[in-house]
């Protein structure tokens, strides 16, 4: 029989997670919770947790809580978020358009990642410090999930598209595992985290419609680029005609002057033949073809044993390997 809840009741100054649980009951709980959109919010003030009689109380009154010790959706020592424990009750913690939002909300209650300067869950902090109510603060994080979750299911739906109809994917053997790298065709700016974050895709390589190429990695799978680096720069100077005497200074971060066009991104692990910002950048003379089988060979363990891997040009690739050293 389906409840019909009388009140919710947040945490005094709630964080993200309960306030993120509470947007996900009012999105998505009207299967479950009848008429949950017009329900009487309060926030529970008291310095204790509620007394098991209290409890008592507000479950026979059909009261739920997020984020209180002993309340409906109380996630300590749980290992979920209270968010998570919401979207498992409500059968929807496998939606497409929640993965980011969930995954983002996890890292920041159990390990606190995303506490920086800018940061949703920093700046929720940042507006108790300076003393702003505390349903103020909850109307402005609601307000800012919604945004960011209509702007995440907008470029979900395109980039999934884009990805499903161009992407062709390569499987690479990287010492006991598999690890895919796609290539795709494409100016959409989201695809490459559509592919690294919905396709766990360890690589994706994309070229937009004025020649740049971008080569993106997915940091989960912690891969040393340095040398695929080296040997772009080379093949990338030998086809403008330069010679390269320090091939070590190849690997630099940042751009180097012998090939201005190609930058190392270290932090990001990526590199990147211009940007939206520099679409000025003159486009890699590499065929996408050459790089992607760089690419692999240069992440695959076996490179130097399989030519399968990179096919008629393995001897090719392993010659500019052995160059950068």
């Amino acid at each position: 029989m389906m409840k019909e809840i009388t009140k919710i009741i947040l945490p005094n100054k709630p964080h993200l997670d309960p306030i993120a649980a509470y947007w996900l009951i009012l999105n998505y709980g009207e299967n479950h919770f009848k008429g949950i959109k017009n329900v009487k919010l309060a926030v529970w003030k008291a310095g204790e947790n509620p007394s098991p009689e209290i409890l008592k109380e507000w479950e026979k009154s059909n009261i739920i809580s997020f984020d209180i010790e002993g309340g409906t959706f109380d996630h300590h020592n749980t290992g979920d978020c209270t968010t998570l424990l919401v979207a498992k009750k409500l059968g929807i913690e496998n939606n497409p358009e929640l993965q980011s939002l969930l995954r983002y909300i996890q890292e920041d209650d159990t390990a606190g990642l995303h506490n920086n300067f800018g940061d949703l869950a920093g700046l929720i902090k940042c507006l108790y410090k300076r003393g702003d109510k505390t349903e103020d603060v909850i109307k402005f994080t609601l307000n800012a999930i919604d945004a960011l979750q209509n702007k995440e299911k907008g470029w979900l739906i395109d980039a999934k598209a884009e990805f499903e109809n161009k992407a062709k994917i390569f499987k690479i053997k990287r010492h006991k595992n598999n690890i895919k790298l796609a290539a795709i065709k494409s100016d959409n700016l989201d695809v490459a985290n559509y592919a690294k974050q919905k396709e766990n895709c360890a690589v994706v390589i994309q070229k937009n419609s004025q020649g740049h190429v971008f080569i993106f990695t997915n940091a989960f799978f912690r891969l040393n680029i340095k040398n695929i680096v080296g040997v772009i720069r080379l093949k990338e100077a030998k086809l403008c005609g330069k010679k390269i005497k320090n091939t070590a200074s190849l690997k630099k971060p940042g751009k180097i002057l012998e090939v201005q066009n190609w930058f190392y991104h270290e932090s990001l692990n990526a590199m990147m033949n211009g940007s939206a910002a520099l679409a000025e950048t003159p486009p890699t003379k590499i065929p996408i073809e050459d790089i992607v089988g760089l690419v692999v060979f240069g992440l695959s363990s076996d490179s130097y044993k399989e030519e399968g891997d990179v096919g008629p040009k393995y001897q090719e690739y392993k010659k500019i390997f052995e160059q950068i050293g």
